[in-house]
């Protein structure tokens, strides 16, 4: 849920499937490469990096849109540091800017989409001073960034957590699908638009039961067919099926409520990975019965947990996972669980007792395999042809039959709507529900660290990562530390309207400087952030968080008691002029 439904929700939209359009190995191929909020160096396959460079030394323009540059940024790029909260603007501006540059494919939009004009006319209200004015950017980049995309030969739009973890996260993906197709980019080899993720499975997840509002296999929960060809294969009366349920902020919000009173959590940790953490404490509280399931005892697990039942990392069973590419690769057991008690066995007992067992006879992961083909044929994503002989060798869906290649390259004749058609979006620019004033002059955006993953709940155990990621702390671009009159060794309060946290402080010159950086692999992060969420994907706004920062100074105190040791006093200080033009 936190990680790519504002991006699955858009493409949905769009095209009909909730999948990247092009294989990776097709951006060595672009002349263009957008990159929009996705740090590289630290976040995503490792292909990724050394692929692009590759397309750098064939001649490939790099684009960079993001308020903080990651490692892999190179000074050649054009680097448009936005500031946060703005994608969509800045992308309804490119829309606007292709318009007025004559650089549409004309053709292309009206054999292949529907939609523009509706598109186009809100496109129209954000010229490019406009723009530059909103996102803080100077209106030449936006000009220069609109050429370069419609004057590509081939270009590749790659987006990621950046502009879909806000409360417009979906709107600014369907802005940056909107480009794509006002330039013709989709269906070609090495173009299109593609989401990112760093989760080998995210994917393969989001299709087959981590989303409240979507049968297995991109089966929409709603559609009465899609409904009934599920409960034909399951074997099950429809009206056995559930409608579209609660979201992960929402279950916790209903559990404070009272709403809930039990919760089964399957290796997730939200003491760590969950907004407006103060409020998750008392949530959870309100529980009266919590089991989770984890191959590591997480702080979620410890604080609030009444049963834990031991879980299997992916070495310890078989089965398969769906890349970012929608590639479905099958997954070898490498060691037997201990104890020799599978994920499977667990949700098969659990079953059981609930009376449901008759449904869930499968003792190893080939055989919830097999039902996934059966259950996805025909559908969207559909599995059918994929054996679990050729799922070694890692193959596209779709695949409809055993003697189908697979689809690498997608949209290449039609698209999965039934008229075969794309859709454009006509997009309104929403600005955050709580923005920055004198009292919380500071944006914080959150990431991820390259030695540590989400809550941390493995990799904190590594001590060769924990070494290199020990604690948490703040990223501040040095003119900001400057104007805070900070030194080296201090450490920082960070204030928002939901919590508080102490961290030392870092610089980072390759970041905003009315902008502060946090990784969000310890509570500190989190507990800062506030739960407002998208409209459409119900992700909460990571990206963008009002704050206030003062300097934790440690001075000798003459009053204190015995053993008191320093007193902390908070120095609030004012920061930074806001923007760095691009």
């Amino acid at each position: 849920r936190f990680c790519m439904v504002s991006a699955g929700s858009a493409n949905l939209r769009a095209f009909g499937l909730d999948r990247a359009m092009t294989p990776l190995e097709e951006i060595e191929r672009a002349d263009v490469i957008v990159v929009v909020g996705a740090n590289l160096s630290d976040a995503y396959p490792v292909m990724l990096p050394p692929t692009i460079n590759k397309a750098r030394r064939k001649g490939a323009r790099v684009i960079v849109v993001d308020p903080r540059f990651g490692r892999w940024v190179q000074d050649g790029d054009l680097k448009v540091a936005i500031r946060p909260g703005t994608d969509g603007v800045f992308f309804l501006g490119l829309l606007n800017e292709l318009e007025r540059q004559r650089l549409l494919d004309v053709d292309y939009i009206d054999e292949r989409t529907v939609g523009f004009d509706d598109a186009i006319r809100s496109a129209r209200e954000w010229p490019a001073d406009l723009v530059a004015t909103t996102a803080d950017v100077a209106a030449a980049d936006v000009r220069e960034v609109a050429r370069l995309i419609g004057t590509a030969r081939r270009c590749l739009i790659l987006h990621a957590r950046g502009p879909e973890q806000q409360t417009m996260g979906t709107a600014n993906v369907l802005a940056m699908i909107n480009v794509a197709l006002a330039a013709g980019l989709p269906g070609r080899p090495g173009s299109g638009i593609n989401m990112l993720t760093g989760q080998r499975n995210g994917q393969g997840g989001r299709e087959w039961g981590q989303r409240c509002n979507q049968l297995p296999a991109g089966r929409s929960i709603a559609d009465p067919e899609h409904r009934a060809v599920v409960a034909e294969r399951w074997g099950v009366d429809v009206d056995d099926l559930p409608r579209v349920g609660a979201t992960y902020v929402e279950i916790l919000q209903m559990a404070g409520r009272g709403e809930i009173k039990g919760l089964l959590s399957i290796s997730n940790n939200m003491s760590i990975s969950a907004p407006d953490l103060d409020r998750v404490e008392e949530q959870m509280t309100a529980l009266e019965h919590v089991v989770v399931i984890d191959p590591f005892l997480s702080e979620a697990a410890l604080r609030h947990a009444d049963v834990v039942l031991p879980g299997n990392t992916f070495a310890e069973e078989e089965g398969t996972i769906t890349t970012i590419e929608g590639r479905v690769v099958r997954c070898d057991q490498a060691v037997a669980p201990i104890p020799r008690r599978a994920d499977i066995d667990v949700i098969r007992n659990l079953a059981n007792r609930l009376g449901a067992g008759r449904h869930f006879d499968f003792t190893r992961g080939r055989d919830v395999y097999e039902e996934m083909r059966r259950v996805s044929a025909g559908g969207p994503n559909d599995y059918a042809g994929i054996t679990w002989e050729r799922a070694r060798e890692g193959t596209f869906w779709p695949c409809p039959d055993e003697h189908h290649p697979g689809t690498p390259q997608l949209y290449t004749e039609r698209f999965a709507h039934p008229d075969g058609r794309a859709r454009f979006s006509a997009i309104e620019h929403v600005p955050p529900p709580v923005r920055v004033d004198d009292e919380y002059p500071l944006i914080l955006t959150t990431g991820r660290l390259l030695a540590q993953y989400l809550s941390g709940n493995q990799t904190k155990r590594i001590p060769a990562l924990q070494g290199k990621a020990p604690g948490p702390y703040v990223e501040l671009h040095p003119a900001t530390a400057h104007s805070l009159a900070l030194a080296a060794e201090d450490r920082v309060e960070l204030t928002s309207r939901q919590g508080q946290s102490t961290v030392p402080w870092r610089p980072n010159d390759d970041l905003r400087t009315d902008t502060v950086f946090m990784p969000y692999h310890w509570r500190e992060c989190n507990v800062l952030v506030a739960s407002d969420l998208d409209p459409v994907s119900r992700i909460p706004g990571f990206k963008y968080t009002p704050i206030h920062v003062a300097r934790v100074a440690e001075v000798e105190s003459t009053e204190q008691e015995p053993g008191v040791g320093v007193a902390e006093v908070l120095v609030p200080l004012q920061p930074a002029a806001s923007g760095a033009a691009s």
